[in-house]
């Protein structure tokens, strides 16, 4: 079985959950990045629809703590509508509407490679649904030698079209 490391969430002015294993070392980098449900989904959520996890309790939130168990560095973007009550050096938009993906998602990438416990040659990137979209125009805009692109990209989309 491989080693499971503890984990601890890092305070920092990004949007999003940062988690790491506690162990001190160099850890490739990810960054989750979710789909068009958001940080809230207030905006998506039907009258008498159970209310779908938020916070730390989303789903891409679990994964970034799940992998940095498995031994990386791993962030949970929000790159809309997310509470801005901490200090944040970037406010995303509270809609999904207008995303600055250079701004957010670029910037984040640059970001995760400045961290001491992050190998800088190994941050990536993994988009979900509306994120599956969002990391593939990220990709194919980001300068290639630019701290902001990513070194590896996952898109998970639920059907075989990205709209």
């Amino acid at each position: 079985m491989k080693e499971r490391f503890e984990v601890i969430e890092e305070q920092t002015n990004m949007p999003g959950y940062l988690f790491r294993p506690q162990k001190k070392g160099l850890y490739p980098g990810i960054i989750f990045v979710h789909g068009s449900g958001g940080g809230s989904n207030n905006f998506i959520n039907a009258p008498f629809a159970p209310l779908r996890p938020t916070g730390k309790e989303a789903p891409f939130v679990r994964r970034a703590f799940e992998y940095a168990q498995k031994g990386y560095a791993a962030l949970a973007l929000s790159y809309f509508d997310f509470p801005t009550s901490k200090s944040l050096s970037i406010i995303p938009p509270t809609e999904l509407v207008a995303v600055d993906i250079k701004k957010i998602t670029e910037n984040a990438l640059s970001r995760m490679r400045t961290f001491d416990f992050v190998d800088e040659k190994r941050v990536g990137i993994c988009g979900n649904s509306r994120g599956a979209e969002h990391v593939l125009l990220l990709a194919s805009l980001a300068h290639s030698e630019s701290p902001g692109a990513p070194d590896y990209v996952v898109a998970i989309s639920p059907t075989a079209y990205i709209w």
